[in-house]
């Protein structure tokens, strides 16, 4: 059913961007003809006596030379200065051969949206820098460039030995915003339907090409996750039509805190992703282009979540259908029950985590935390998954939703950390504002924490 609804949204796109994506493959084949294009006086090749051939150098490249064909350029430089082996059009498979210098790939008047490159197994450097767009896939013998730009500059890193190259042109271009408009311009916006229509017929966690902007006009509907003073980033979703149709902006630049508000009408400039598949959004570090400013700046501002405990939360997801999440989000404090499931594939984290919470230490019923981020919505990483264990006081902010039996808190991220310092033994005792451990001790008042005793938690302040 998804893949209808990708290739039903794929052909409205068509026809919505008209011709803009007309392709043309233009191939160079070095080791079938092309590379004379270059103008060399010969090839290059090491001394073979028996077979009576000569050393050469006439392959080499001396200076910047370009081969041309249909209206596609490419251009390798000489290599760089104190190099061990020079640039050259070699006498044997394959014959263009690299190890310093640039690889300079032209389309004027055009955009070029993918390179292929085969090569000798494993005669290719990933440590190859494009200027524009970037690698996304590569074998032992071929490397793919995706983007889109007029002009590709490739830094070479190291003994790279090319057969061919394949370049994809789409549609006519003077820079994007220019010529190339499927993606929008800062003057011609597409609208939150288009945009959100982009990005949920990419793959799971895929993204709009690289180097290649989106721009999108709505108005601002809710701010998702508060400004981050650290980060200096706001989320929020927007829309056209007063929220039915809505896309996520994720972790958008903002320098202040009140700097865009709900209400506000924005353009908003980066790239689309497809987050797990079933999150479409702008990616984090986007920008605002242009903003003008709402009802909400005239001094009032976004509803601050509610704060609550476990038991208003789970209050509050009694009264939903199941798989019904609240429309906002709450702040969620409770007790962390067990021991914390930070989610792993094949050993690599995924960033996320899953745990219960409770109003008591170790006590029930519980609200289960989702999926969970760390601070500011940020991944977990390995150095930390120490924030928070057993016992700990801990603050997240979601939506709340119902799954099944099991009431969650979804789409969510910590907040507040207060580790359960000094926790005693079941058997420990509270007398007369004191706290005595198994020994006998008295734990002076002066050491503050969180202490459980019988299940329940005791706060020394």
């Amino acid at each position: 059913m998804k893949h209808l609804l990708r290739y039903s949204l794929m052909c409205a796109l068509s026809l919505l961007w008209g011709t803009s994506f007309a392709q043309t493959e233009v191939k160079f084949d070095f080791d079938n003809g092309d590379a004379a294009l270059f103008g060399l006086p010969g090839v290059s090749c090491n001394a073979d006596e028996e077979n009576g051939i000569a050393e050469s150098h006439d392959g080499d490249f001396t200076q910047d030379a370009t081969a041309t064909k249909d209206g596609v350029s490419i251009t390798v430089s000489a290599a760089e200065e104190g190099a061990k082996n020079a640039n050259r059009i070699w006498n044997k498979s394959a014959v263009l051969r690299m190890y310093s210098g640039t690889l300079t790939i032209e389309a004027p008047g055009h955009q070029i949206t993918k390179i292929v490159i085969n090569y000798s197994k494993d005669k290719w450097q990933a440590d190859s820098k494009p200027d524009t767009g970037a690698f996304t896939s590569s074998t032992n013998q071929t490397t793919i460039w995706e983007g889109s730009s007029s002009k590709v500059v490739i830094k070479i890193a190291g003994n790279s030995q090319m057969k061919d190259i394949t370049v994809t042109l789409d549609g006519e271009s003077g820079g994007q915003g220019s010529g190339d408009t499927s993606y929008g311009t800062a003057e011609a916006p597409l609208t939150v339907a288009e945009a959100l229509a982009i990005a949920t017929a990419l793959d799971k966690d895929a993204k709009t090409p690289e180097g290649v902007d989106v721009y999108t006009k709505g108005v601002v509907t809710e701010i998702t996750t508060a400004w981050s003073s650290q980060y200096k980033n706001v989320s929020f979703n927007f829309s056209n039509d007063g929220g039915t149709t809505k896309l996520l902006v994720y972790r958008c630049k903002a320098e202040t805190e009140d700097y865009v508000l709900a209400g506000d009408e924005v353009v908003i400039k980066g790239t689309l992703k497809n987050y797990k598949g079933d999150t479409p959004e702008y990616d984090a570090g986007c920008e605002i282009i242009s903003l003008v400013q709402g009802s909400g700046h005239s001094g009032t501002t976004p509803e601050t979540p509610e704060e609550i405990d476990v038991a208003k939360a789970l209050e509050i997801v009694s009264g939903l259908a199941d798989k019904e999440k609240t429309e906002k989000e709450y702040i969620v404090s409770g007790y962390v029950v067990g021991t914390p499931d930070y989610q792993r594939k094949d050993g690599v984290l995924y960033g996320n985590v899953n745990l219960t919470i409770a109003d008591e230490a170790g006590g029930t019923p519980t609200l289960t935390i989702f999926r969970g981020k760390s601070y500011d919505n940020a991944d977990f990483t390995e150095e930390t998954l120490n924030l928070f264990s057993e016992g700990d006081l801990v603050v997240f902010q979601g939506k709340l939703q119902k799954y099944g039996e099991t009431p969650e808190l979804v789409n969510g991220y910590l907040i507040k950390v207060e580790k359960a310092t000094g926790i005693q033994s079941v058997k420990a005792q509270l007398n007369n504002g004191a706290i005595y451990n198994l020994a006998g001790q008295r734990v002076e008042k002066a050491t503050k924490g969180i202490y459980i005793m019988n299940g329940k938690k005791v706060i020394v302040k």
